[in-house]
């Protein structure tokens, strides 16, 4: 039974696997993907808009598989603040990062601020990077794993069915081995049962037999009584 419920599941899992999204490996397709760096403020409105539009680039056919959205918030965490500042710097900038917001890097363009107008001009800075293959991500260094990734909520529904999917699979296994399981004992037990009964049976059929010769003997040896009386008496 654990042996058929294993290749079950090794049956479910070579099916589900080439849906779900790669996530985890450092393939080539994933080293050639350009990173656009967004700083942000988590009450600013344009950013608000910036990263809206970002959730729909990811999910377009031309961008999905060749950038990465990297967000980080600068109002309320000190760390990531100092962060732009590098960056701010790395990018030329002799004066200091004020944390105007929200501020987008990507290769080496960057754009402050983000109205309908940008979308244009951030997409043509995407296509450029990635097709410039001698491109070295420096930023890269200076934020490295701070922030977050932007990911398509279409992805983690589409992995939270899988794993459903794969719960539901599983639990109806287990729940019809454990059936299975007690139909087989329930299967066992009157098999005892009879052995048990059949083994009484014969008992008794000893005993019956016994019991007759038993009696015949005592039969016998009281007529002798009786006989050995009446000979006494004739006498």
């Amino acid at each position: 039974m654990k042996r058929k419920i294993l290749i079950l599941c090794l049956a479910v899992l070579s099916f589900l696997m080439p849906l779900m999204p790669k996530a985890n490996a450092a393939s080539e397709s994933d080293e050639q993907k350009v990173t656009i760096y967004v700083f942000r403020g988590s009450t600013c409105p344009h950013c608000h808009e910036a990263m809206d539009y970002f959730k729909k680039l990811i999910k377009k056919e031309e961008f999905k598989d060749i950038v990465e959205v990297r967000h980080l918030e600068v109002w309320d965490d000190d760390e990531n603040f100092e962060i732009a500042k590098q960056v701010y710097t790395k990018m030329g900038h002799e004066e200091e990062y004020k944390g105007s917001v929200p501020y987008i890097v990507i290769g080496d363009k960057e754009f402050s601020g983000f109205s309908s107008s940008t979308e244009s001009s951030i997409e043509d800075a995407i296509k450029t990077t990635y097709e410039n293959k001698e491109f070295v991500d420096e930023i890269k260094d200076i934020v490295g794993e701070h922030g977050e990734i932007l990911v398509s909520k279409m992805n983690i529904v589409l992995v939270l069915t899988i794993f459903l999917v794969i719960a539901i699979i599983l639990g109806g296994t287990i729940y019809f081995a454990r059936k299975e399981s007690d139909e087989e004992e329930e299967e066992v037990k009157p098999v005892k049962k009879e052995e048990l009964e059949k083994k009484v049976e014969e008992v008794k059929k000893e005993e019956k037999k016994e019991t007759p010769k038993k009696t015949t003997k005592s039969t016998s040896k009281s007529k002798k009584k009786s006989a050995t009386k009446k000979e006494n008496k004739s006498k």
